[in-house]
């Protein structure tokens, strides 16, 4: 099992305009993947801050739900609104293998 972890930092201002955009991610992909997304903020550190954390049984199974995130309707243009909402350059990844 792996668990990944995706994090951006927002726009001055546009820190719930992420949380709910990665809120309308999640649910658009959970009946696709068959996966759920949790949504996390920071409550400490730097505010702005928001994460989507999921899991998968391999980098295959994720790469897979990915390709098929791509192709429902709606999805790419939800990817392409996150640009508008984070500041370039200060995401990060984290991918987890369970012990």
């Amino acid at each position: 099992m792996i668990t990944f972890v995706r994090s951006w930092v927002a726009q001055p201002g546009k820190v719930f305009d992420l949380i709910g955009l990665l809120k309308e991610m999640s649910a658009l992909g959970s009946p696709v993947t068959g996966r759920t997304a949790t949504v996390a903020s920071t409550i400490g550190g730097n505010f702005s801050e928001a994460s989507l954390i999921w899991e998968a049984e391999s980098l295959s199974e994720s790469d897979e739900a990915f390709a098929k995130l791509m192709a429902v309707p709606g999805f790419p243009a939800l990817i392409a609104k996150l640009g508008t909402l984070i500041v370039p350059g200060m995401s990060h990844e984290h991918l987890y293998r369970h012990a």
